[in-house]
């Protein structure tokens, strides 16, 4: 049996043809795909209604109904062979899709009208275990942001306290804050998106190749926004503010937080992968800890042992060396339940499992 490797528009497949072969398709797709790190597996069948039939497996072995790439790409492949002429009609789980060979290089196929869908009561009730999975991962990202909401509220008040010039150099350190923060959480967004997809398609490799990519990303851009800070501070503080205390308060503060947003890269694009994965309890449970447990307490325990005439009501290093400390903290807890951590097998034993779509022992027939 000849295996045939090929590509349209960006995703790649194996191909066989399976006329006359009694073959485990499932089966056979996931190791093919696993092993050439492939999209899909397509099979080229007899059929009684048309040129041929397709049999359209995806990466994990579970089958699907078409692929407008498969499809012109299995119109190549049934010309080449001689299956078909250059106007054709394939047979697939979708219904019959008819294709054309332009030239050499280029195949076109009408893909079937999309299916109207008739909203009345039964088709908006809403599915019970669809309802509590949305709420299983929903409920604790939201009381994550609600933690982190309410922890600048007591941060702003505490700063309040500390006088106008930390409040002045508080407002500048915020904005640079903003713009070093930005990439992490966009790293973060990224390793969530990239995981789940993959978790979809039952990819575990690539969530790990996934998460190594992401991170050496999200710690490098953040080293180069650290060394900015590190050597160009003044610079940007001077960017809003020109009185020389604030100036040097800033830069003072930017300079003992600036390598936090290392470890808060590791943070975010570690927690984002296990979010993808489904699990968002741990990381919640990490934020509690380290915005409640420790950097608040932490924040105003420093500031009432560290009162001077200078700084009567605390010393501003309480705001910046919790932070850093917490942020250190999470990228150690984070670390740890990544590595560690229950989610990996219960994620890799869903994976193992076989979804609806799967028909394990799946024959072709000829007809």
């Amino acid at each position: 049996m000849n295996v045939y490797y090929m590509n349209g528009a960006g995703n790649d497949f194996m191909v066989i043809d399976a006329r006359g072969l009694s073959l485990d398709f499932s089966r056979l797709a996931a190791e093919l795909c696993k092993k050439m790190d492939c999209d899909g597996f397509m099979a080229v069948d007899h059929s009684a209604v048309a040129d041929f039939k397709l049999h359209f497996y995806n990466a994990d072995g579970s089958r699907g109904e078409m692929c407008g790439n498969g499809s012109r790409c299995i119109c190549r492949f049934a010309y080449d062979l001689g299956i078909a002429g250059a106007e054709m009609t394939v047979e697939t789980d979708a219904g019959l899709v008819p294709g054309w060979r332009l030239d050499e290089n280029r195949y076109r196929v009408k893909l079937n009208n999309p299916s109207i869908l008739d909203l009345n009561r039964n088709s908006l009730r809403m599915d019970k275990a669809i309802v509590q999975r949305v709420v299983k991962l929903g409920v604790p990202a939201g009381l994550t942001q609600m933690i982190f909401a309410l922890s600048n509220i007591l941060v702003q008040s505490l700063t309040n306290t500390l006088g106008d010039a930390m409040v002045a150099a508080n407002t500048a350190i915020m904005r640079v804050d903003g713009f070093a923060m930005m990439p992490n959480f966009t790293f973060g967004i990224a390793a969530t998106t990239f995981a789940g997809q993959n978790v979809g398609a039952r990819r575990w490799d690539r969530v790990k190749q996934g998460a190594k990519a992401t991170l050496i990303l999200a710690v490098g851009t953040a080293t180069v926004l650290v060394i900015g800070i590190l050597l160009f501070g003044k610079n940007l503080m001077q960017v809003f503010t020109a009185t020389p205390e604030i100036v040097d308060l800033g830069v003072s503060m930017m300079r003992l937080l600036a390598v936090g947003y290392i470890a808060f890269a590791v943070t975010q694009t570690l927690q984002g992968i296990m979010r993808g994965c489904g699990e968002t309890v741990v990381p919640m449970w990490i934020s509690i800890i380290v915005t409640v447990i420790i950097r608040m307490p932490l924040a105003y325990l420093w500031a009432h042992l560290n009162k001077s005439p200078a700084w009567p009501n605390g010393d501003p290093t309480c705001l910046y060396g919790s932070l850093l400390i917490a942020w250190c903290s999470g990228c150690v807890l984070s670390i740890l339940f990544y590595i560690k951590g229950k989610w990996r097998k219960r994620t890799k034993k869903a994976l193992t499992e076989p979804t609806e779509d799967t028909e394990p022992g799946n024959t072709a027939q000829p007809a």
